[in-house]
């Protein structure tokens, strides 16, 4: 992201622009902040279907599985007791995040965007380091600015 964030000209247009409140307002949705507290609210108010930001889901399994061990260690020494507690943690993300296949998706092909995704399937992406250079060939590095 520090491809994107170093471009200090660039971020100055796009604040003057009429959809600078619309980036602030999903920015503000999607910050990481409280566990992502203002997107699960919109999402628990959302009525499907929908199609969620998998990341969020990620993160929480994430946590669930490297923040908890598998197995307890109970006194006595017995270390084969399943941690249930992990696992029904687990299941409630997973729970929550099968709740939106259940429901019947009627969406309407529009050509034009049906075309963009299937071209961006089929596209190598870029590494950070990749991204970098091209920012650097947009907005060069300027001695002693870069940093502010």
């Amino acid at each position: 992201m520090s491809s994107v964030f170093r471009l200090k000209h660039t971020w100055v247009k796009v604040m003057q622009s009429k959809q600078y409140p619309k980036f602030q307002e999903l920015k503000h949705l999607m910050t990481g902040k409280g566990g992502f507290k203002n997107y699960r609210q919109t999402l628990a108010s959302t009525n499907p279907p929908c199609v969620p930001f998998f990341g969020v889901y990620q993160t929480d399994l994430t946590f669930i599985e490297e923040g908890n061990p598998d197995f307890l260690n109970v006194q006595g020494g017995r270390k084969d007791i399943i941690n249930y507690d992990k696992m029904k943690k687990l299941a409630a993300v997973l729970e929550e995040i099968a709740q939106y296949q259940h429901i019947r998706y009627h969406f309407q092909i529009v050509p034009i965007i049906y075309e963009y995704f299937e071209s961006a399937l089929k596209m190598d992406y870029l590494t950070d380091n990749e991204l970098y250079s091209l920012s650097l060939e947009v907005e060069p590095k300027i001695a002693n600015t870069e940093r502010k």
